[in-house]
């Protein structure tokens, strides 16, 4: 094959190109929440409630979440009681602990959806975490449905809030819908504690607490969301109106640290397929012949499902510190006639690669416009659900295009089951073509060096490994063929856990040698000739001033995020589980690393940052020199 365009997919968009939208940048005294998932029960549904096409046959058991959010200012509505604490306040409460606190409707309808789970309740498990609905200041509710609204009898101090015409359902039901999930308890909320939201129509309306405070609320546009509204004025949180589901059905999006932002969907969403474009919102016939969907007005759902779909395009990772400069290379080494054509959510990305080579590169709209110009396809994205978006989003995706005897080239560090899918659905519908994985391992040092390591997906002696090899060779210097589809990605995790672990201990025994006294440079010398030898250690030591060129003597910046560490560790674990392999360390590290991707001081760093979570001294080299 002689291929003379390629194509670069680093990130994915769903969203129409036309549209520009951001969600608002952190202010200067930004303040940032903490939540936490609370088991709320579980209860089991036929498929067909969720998606279409379904398997007939198939029940599904799926949680019933409430959050915990934390905001550290103490006086927010007015509240005072708690001084010495942060704000704490409930997203939903799941499911009632005891089916007796139901009323009869409600308790019919749950023998539907047998199993189910509903104690110990959220606050069972709040307990667990040493709190009491005591130390819970208000209640968000996303809607009044049975599996959301928990027992609001025992927060019996606390302020429930609920979108705009919740308490008309509650006290009048929905005339005229014979779905038996739509049954509703009049006195679910107390009346002194309970405070409705304004409509979306309204502007700046003020809204009186039952602590006698008032507070001043307007709907206004964030991001791709025509209404939401900012619940303390601080942007740490906003309630975002979501039609579709039920009247009053709103979701939360909670600004966790600096540029990163959580989005929680209530009963927004409830299939990642239906994000994905790989299925569409279920119908079913009830017993009266009438068709039923789990969502009152499916196509007010279907409008804050693309929404969010336009959300999660609009936040992931843009070209960066891999993306750009694995282009960089294959623009300088490719053969001049070449033409390479990059698709990047973000457009500042995609304006500097192509300016740097005009002429040379060239910007697309979609993933599915990159595939039409293109004989080859490169896509690298962080996660499983951005690689289905990237391939199998409806009209934008990469399928959407003809691909027939194209390549397809992954170089995501994802799941090995969600890349086994995606090389089905490549094959099926275009059998001519070839996918592979091939993530790569080596960082923004090697992706700027071009001394990437390639994980490939294919054995030695398959009949295009040398054209992979050749172009993989362009950004790395060491390609592997591992043996068949999916190995690449098992290499690569094994790779992680490996990398991982040594990053933990590396930083661990630098920190007794440095709080015994030593001088890091020494033991880092002495390391690199004896048996404590690494890449880690030599190239990536994760004590400041050690290696010049690591993101540690650079306040650890760019490298590999802590967050992608631990996701990708936690994949290592799971790919070990799946297969029976024992992990003495798996766990631990696992615990390491989440924490310090929760830790304020070390999230969006590089993953050697692992050494500050620890407490290792990053001012040695000035302590030194005072000592001197």
């Amino acid at each position: 094959m002689n291929y003379s365009t390629l194509a670069i997919v680093t990130t994915t968009r769903i969203m129409d190109p036309n549209r520009n939208f951001s969600l608002p940048p952190p202010r200067p005294d930004q303040t940032f929440v903490t939540v936490s998932a609370i088991d709320g029960g579980s209860i089991t549904l036929p498929d067909r409630c969720f998606v279409t096409p379904s398997n007939p046959d198939e029940r599904r058991t799926v949680p019933s979440l409430a959050f915990l959010i934390e905001h550290p200012r103490a006086h927010l509505f007015g509240h005072n009681g708690l001084a010495d604490k942060p704000f704490c306040f409930m997203f939903d409460l799941g499911l009632r602990s005891e089916l007796r606190r139901y009323i009869p409707a409600q308790q019919a309808h749950l023998v539907h959806r047998e199993p189910y789970l509903l104690g110990p309740g959220v606050v069972g498990n709040l307990k667990k975490r040493s709190l009491t609905p005591a130390d819970i200041n208000a209640v968000v509710l996303s809607h009044v449905h049975y599996d959301h609204h928990g027992d609001p009898e025992d927060f019996d101090q606390s302020t429930f809030i609920v979108g705009p015409g919740s308490l008309e359902i509650l006290q009048n039901g929905l005339p005229g819908t014979t779905a038996t999930h739509q049954c509703f308890d009049p006195n679910l909320l107390p009346k002194n504690r309970t405070v409705e939201l304004p409509p979306v129509s309204s502007n700046g309306t003020r809204t009186k607490m039952p602590n006698g405070t008032s507070v001043e609320w307007s709907w206004d546009s964030i991001g791709p969301f025509p209404a939401a509204l900012d619940l303390f004025g601080d942007s740490s949180v906003y309630v975002i109106d979501s039609p579709g589901h039920l009247p009053g059905h709103i979701i939360l999006l909670c600004q966790t640290s600096p540029g990163k932002w959580l989005l929680l969907g209530g009963d927004a969403c409830h299939d990642i397929r239906l994000l994905t474009g790989e299925r569409e919102i279920g119908t079913w016939m009830n017993e009266h012949g009438e068709t039923i969907c789990i969502h009152l007005d499916r196509k007010g759902a279907e409008e804050s499902i693309r929404r969010i779909q336009e959300l999660m395009a609009s936040t992931v990772q843009s070209l960066g510190t891999m993306g750009y400069p694995m282009v960089d290379n294959l623009a300088k080494k490719l053969p001049s006639q070449t033409r390479i054509y990059v698709f990047d959510v973000s457009e500042e990305a995609m304006v500097r690669i192509t300016t740097q080579y005009q002429g040379r590169v060239h910007s697309c709209h979609d993933a599915k416009e990159v595939a039409e110009k293109s004989d080859i396809i490169l896509t690298m994205v962080p996660e499983g659900s951005h690689v289905k978006a990237v391939y199998l989003t409806p009209r934008t995706g990469v399928l959407a295009a003809d691909v027939s005897s194209k390549l397809l080239i992954d170089c995501s560090t994802i799941d090995t089951a969600t890349s086994l899918l995606v090389r089905e659905s490549v094959t099926a519908k275009f059998p001519s073509a070839l996918f592979y994985d091939s993530p790569v391992s080596g960082g923004s040092l090697g992706a700027a060096k071009a001394t990437l390591t390639f994980m490939v997906g294919c054995a030695e002696d398959n009949v295009h490994y040398k054209l992979l090899r050749d172009l993989l060779g362009m950004m790395g210097t060491s390609i592997f063929p591992c043996g068949g589809p999916s190995l690449g990605l098992t290499a690569k995790l094994s790779n992680n856990y490996c990398s991982g672990l040594i990053a933990i201990a590396t930083s661990e025994a630098m920190n007794i040698g440095m709080k015994s006294g030593m001088d890091p440079r020494v033991l880092a010398s002495i390391f690199r000739t004896s048996t404590a030898q690494s890449c880690i250690s030599d190239k990536w030591n994760p004590v400041p001033g050690i290696c010049p060129e690591a993101p540690a003597s650079h306040g650890y910046a760019g490298g590999f995020k802590v967050q992608l560490m631990e996701k990708d560790f936690g994949l290592a674990v799971k790919a070990a589980e799946a297969v029976g392999a024992k992990l003495a360390l798996g766990d631990a590290g696992l615990q390491t690393y989440a924490g310090a991707s929760k830790d304020s001081r070390c999230r969006d760093l590089d993953s050697r940052v692992i050494f500050r979570y620890l407490g290792g001294n990053e001012a040695w080299a000035q302590d030194l020199e005072g000592k001197q």
